[in-house]
């Protein structure tokens, strides 16, 4: 007999599974329709997020088989992975926004620098994650 919470868990893999679909179908068209306009950088970027959805749905659906198995979804290691590299990334990031806005003076716009640090504090964040989860003696 399922319980509640494996109801609600159910329920909220089944949404999360259209909404990645969607995703995905949405973001090739809108990336066929740009690059059929001649629009070929909005186009790429249109099919990096759609392939970007592939990664996110094979990791829930491996989640999903691991919670009817039983698994915690998140333990001790997990969280002081989490905590160490989002500690790391944020020391790193302040280092990065300072060059930015050195930086500042080359560039004129202004969106478009700080969109730069936006993606820079997330691809920091990636990598220190990735380190930290590779350590041992965590």
């Amino acid at each position: 007999m399922k319980t509640r919470i494996d109801k609600k868990r159910i329920q909220i893999y089944k949404l999360s599974t259209v909404f990645s679909i969607t995703l995905f179908l949405s973001m090739a068209v809108i990336g066929g329709l740009l690059f059929s306009k001649g629009m070929v950088l909005q186009a790429v970027i249109a099919f990096l997020i759609a392939l970007g959805v592939v990664p996110f749905y094979g990791k829930q659906r491996q989640i999903f088989s691991e919670v009817k198995q039983g698994i915690p979804l998140v333990d001790e290691r997990t969280d002081k992975v989490r905590m160490n590299a989002a500690g790391n990334a944020y020391f790193i990031s302040l280092y990065m926004w300072l060059g930015l806005i050195y930086f500042k003076t080359f560039i004129a716009d202004s969106e478009m620098l700080i969109l730069a640090g936006i993606l820079g504090m997330t691809g920091i964040y990636g990598l220190s994650w990735l380190y930290q989860n590779k350590r041992e003696e965590l």
